[in-house]
């Protein structure tokens, strides 16, 4: 029995040696990363080696910079990680170029400068963070890496860079975008940074950030949103040029320093968007001069809507000017000032909200705006610059509620050429207690803006000279509606407003009904409506009765049609009021006359001629004659009498007579024959 224990316990030992030297020989057989190449590698005689393992490790210890040329240039097909230690104080020229199985680097804070094409074409790289230390980086210094998905960049103080640098030419092609995280502590984004970086679509910028350089994200066609933070004071030129694909600008910058008009910072911004929406944040205090100006509309600014937070007091001259495709505005009514330009040449604008607390218009502030259909100039605006509306041509309505703007020069022209041909309608509010001088004058006639009516609903402002526009030589008329319950509104006061204005008293009472009168009811088929014979006379709750006549721009038309015969119903609104007017469309019938029996065969020229001529069309509303290009009679010698006038020689050919019923008559006679004068016969003929 002992000697079985005995036994026992040594095949247990036995077996437990066993068992540990067959595990010890499992870890002696997994292979230990051995040191493949090494070597020094500092500049000037520094302390600085290298060491590439059989795991493709590349480490960079010791202190100082690194030598140019690197060392490990035959190796670069092995290295797949490089860590650079503490105390190495630079990246060499050209030190990773196309290391393309290359997938992670390790840049320790000291690091002070990357060479030029440091990591060219490292095209395996994913990931790339960037210590604050960094001063200085060479051209094309990660040019060509397309792998790259994320770059952390924390180097405060980057020497500026040229354009030509292209520092992340290609840089993230190849992967689904580029990503750029800016670190808490950098104050400045150099020049040149991201210059054509294509492949960018999003970068987080801290509020740290006090200026974005020039061309710093110039041609970042990826990018589709961008935030600029409230301590930011400067941008330089081109900074955001040719980032087509924005479709967002938050704008959070509470005072940038005004640009000018080469700076073009968003040059070409948003071109192959659908627009960018521009919002600027409630701590924004002042929109600098030129930010989204382009000097020239093609290519454009692609802003499409642009809103104004509530602490923005002042929009800098040329702000806006050539945004082409605005089309929205919102105004917070902490603006108080619109400088020169800031709109002009925005063609498509055509909704401006808020902006209750303006007080200046600048010059040409609304330049060009010919989308603009409806315009509110505000209770507070004092000051409205010259031209601040010229060429506004799709104006029809002026809400004015400006209490007491200064006078205008004579040649301000504040409105030249607004509201196009079809004119424009002038409100002013309960509140306005001038009219300035020149408001709506404009020293060129042909130039004035064409007012059709104004409507006064307060008590009677003071009306400064011409400041309708109209004179004793105005070649139109102006319907003006006041109030016709306010004893104030007396005649005085009313002829005091000019001359050629026609006053119709009017009310705000519910209307209770309205009638349209027209004058002319027939029409040839394919005809165009003539409109300005039609009037509505409207009566009030209050006893007021308005009428109201095409002229003054205030009726609204239906549809109609007229290229087929029938009975037309036309509604005619205004306000919330509707009537009818009918008129009755013919079908239009020609018939070229047989030259029988008409002057040309009867009549020999030679003997005297006394007789009339007629042709009937039964059941014609209308006769339009159009005389041959030849008809001709004897020149002062015989004569044709249409409706009273005297025709003689060529005075008929190719000429139109429009003649009313169903029946043309003309009378043909040779005066010498009788010897009478033409002038006895056509009082005759009359």
């Amino acid at each position: 029995m002992k000697n079985k224990g005995i036994l026992g316990g040594i095949f247990t030992m036995v077996l437990i040696l066993v068992l540990v030297l067959a595990m010890g020989s499992i870890s002696v057989s997994a292979e230990e990363p051995t040191i493949i190449a090494s070597g020094d590698c500092g500049k000037d005689g520094s302390d600085v080696i290298w060491t590439l393992d059989s795991t493709g490790l590349l480490t960079i210890s010791g202190e100082g910079e690194m030598t140019y040329p690197i060392p490990w240039i035959s190796w670069r097909d092995n290295i797949k990680c490089v860590v650079i230690e503490n105390g190495v104080t630079s990246i060499a020229e050209r030190a990773f170029s196309q290391c393309t199985r290359l997938t992670s680097v390790t840049i320790p804070r000291g690091v002070i400068s990357i060479g030029e094409s440091a990591f060219q074409g490292c095209t395996g790289l994913i990931s790339l963070t960037l210590p604050d230390s960094v001063a200085s980086m060479g051209k094309s210094a990660f040019y060509g890496c397309t792998g790259l998905t994320e770059i952390y960049y924390n180097a405060k103080a980057v020497e500026n860079l040229s354009w030509s640098d292209i520092v992340f030419w290609n840089a993230g092609i190849s992967s689904e975008g580029l990503r750029v995280i800016i670190g808490d502590s950098v104050e400045r984004i150099p020049a040149g940074l991201f210059y054509r970086c294509t492949s960018l679509i999003s970068v987080d910028v801290p509020n740290s950030v006090t200026s974005v350089e020039e061309y710093a994200f110039y041609g970042c066609t990826g990018l589709t949103s961008v935030t600029i933070p409230d301590r930011v004071t400067s941008i330089g030129n081109s900074a955001f040029s040719g980032c087509t694909g924005l479709t967002e600008i938050i704008y959070n910058a509470r005072k940038v320093s005004d640009l000018d008009q080469s700076t073009n910072a968003f040059y070409d911004a948003g071109a192959a968007s659908e627009g960018i929406a521009v919002k600027f944040g409630e701590d924004v205090e002042v929109i600098p001069a030129y930010l989204f100006y382009t000097n020239t509309p093609t290519p454009e600014i692609n802003v499409v809507s642009v809103s104004v937070g509530s602490g923005v007091t002042e929009i800098g001259e040329c702000a806006f000017c050539n945004c082409v495709n605005l089309r929205s505005l919102e105004l917070g009514d902490s603006v108080s000032t619109i400088g020169n330009e800031a709109f002009a040449s925005c063609h498509e604008l055509s909704s401006i909200t808020g902006g209750g607390g303006v007080t200046q218009i600048g010059h040409n502030a609304f330049r060009y705006c010919s989308s603009l259909q409806i315009l509110s100039i505000g209770e507070k605006v004092t000051t409205i610059g010259s031209n601040a509306f010229y060429k506004c041509s799709g104006i029809k309505e002026i809400l004015y509620d400006a209490k007491a703007a200064e006078d205008l020069a004579y040649n301000s022209s504040v409105f030249e050429c607004a509201g196009g041909s079809e004119g424009l309608n002038v409100i002013f509010g309960k509140n306005v207690k001038k009219v300035p001088a020149n408001l709506f004058f404009v020293s060129t006639s042909t130039r004035r803006p064409q007012i059709n009516s104004v409507t006064f609903t307060g008590n009677p402002p003071t009306i400064g000279s011409q400041a309708l526009g109209t004179n004793r030589y105005s070649s139109w008329t102006i319907y003006a509606y006041y109030p016709w319950k306010n004893a104030a509104w007396t005649e005085d006061v009313r002829s005091a407003y000019g001359e050629n204005i026609i006053w119709i008293g009017d009310s705000n009472t519910p209307i209770c009904s309205a009638e349209c009168d027209i004058e002319k009811t027939v029409y040839l088929q394919g005809e165009s409506f003539d409109p300005n014979g039609i009037s509505m006379t409207i009566t009030h709750e209050d006893g007021c009765v308005t009428t109201v006549p095409y002229a003054a721009g205030l009726l609204k038309l239906g549809a109609y049609d007229f290229s087929a015969p029938g009975v037309k119903d036309i509604v005619i609104s205004y306000r919330d009021a509707a009537a009818n007017v009918q008129v009755f469309v013919f079908e239009r019938k020609s018939e070229i006359l047989d030259k029988a029996g008409y002057p040309e065969s009867s009549h020999d020229y030679e003997n005297d001629l006394d007789k009339t001529y007629t042709y009937t069309a039964d059941d014609a509303r209308s006769l339009l004659v159009t005389f041959s290009p030849q008809t001709e009679v004897e020149t002062n010698v015989d004569y044709i009498y249409i409706n009273g006038v005297q025709y003689t020689g060529k005075a008929l050919a190719g000429k139109k007579i429009e003649v009313a019923g169903d029946t043309f008559a003309w009378y043909l006679i040779t005066v010498t024959a009788r010897m009478v004068s033409p002038s006895t016969v056509l009082k005759k003929s009359i």
